[in-house]
């Protein structure tokens, strides 16, 4: 468990916002993760997957009806979604598409992580850097 806890802490986040890549570690203050809650005017935000439950690893097509069902889960929320990516530097594990969801409450995401049976999310507010939220 503790080389899987390294892995998540030592992840890049990447959020693809406006044809540009913002690029998240965990405790490291992004301006442009800033700049991009300021224009739409929230406060909060998270990192959520629905790939690979649990941490096991799921065929490509599994992973993605699994990514499907987080994006039309998300719909009635109706809270601004960005696509973004989980990926290691070393490239051992396999980029695992991801949505930034701004504006949702710490809570409210630790929920739907645990939905999607995930061990962790990435949650995060505006002035703060990500902080990686064990469920």
């Amino acid at each position: 468990m503790s080389d899987l806890k390294t892995a998540y802490q030592q992840a890049i986040y990447e959020v693809y916002p406006d044809k540009q890549i913002i690029q998240l570690r965990i405790g490291q203050y992004s301006p442009q993760l800033n700049q991009l809650l300021k224009k739409y005017n929230c406060n909060t935000w998270a990192i959520i997957t629905a790939f690979n439950p649990h941490s096991q690893c799921l065929t490509e097509l599994e992973n993605n009806q699994r990514h499907q069902s987080l994006i039309e889960s998300l719909q009635p929320l109706q809270l601004t979604i960005i696509d973004a990516l989980g990926r290691d530097d070393s490239g051992s594990w396999t980029p695992e598409k991801s949505l930034l969801i701004l504006g949702i409450d710490r809570s409210q995401a630790s929920d739907i992580g645990r939905n999607f049976e995930q061990k962790a999310i990435v949650y995060g507010e505006l002035d703060r850097p990500p902080e990686l939220q064990w469920l």
